[in-house]
């Protein structure tokens, strides 16, 4: 199962310069049996302008495994 959630939050008041965050989270399940799967995440936030003492660009990648009971 793949999912892929993606979003664009752009500023819309019009004060100051462009301000806007881009966010995509992307999840790959691979289901072994109906107890156990395999998921693998990938999470990336672009923000202009950026915040004080952190980068514009942010990634995140999660690995696991889920037991559903």
């Amino acid at each position: 199962q793949f999912i892929e959630h993606a979003f664009y939050m752009p500023r819309l008041d019009g004060a100051g310069p462009k301000d806007y965050m881009f966010i995509s989270a992307s999840s790959l399940s691979i289901q072994f049996n109906p107890v156990l799967s395999f998921q693998n995440t990938f999470n990336l936030a672009y923000d202009v302008p950026a915040p004080l003492n952190t980068k514009r660009l942010n990634t995140q990648l999660l690995v696991g495994l889920a037991l559903n009971f």
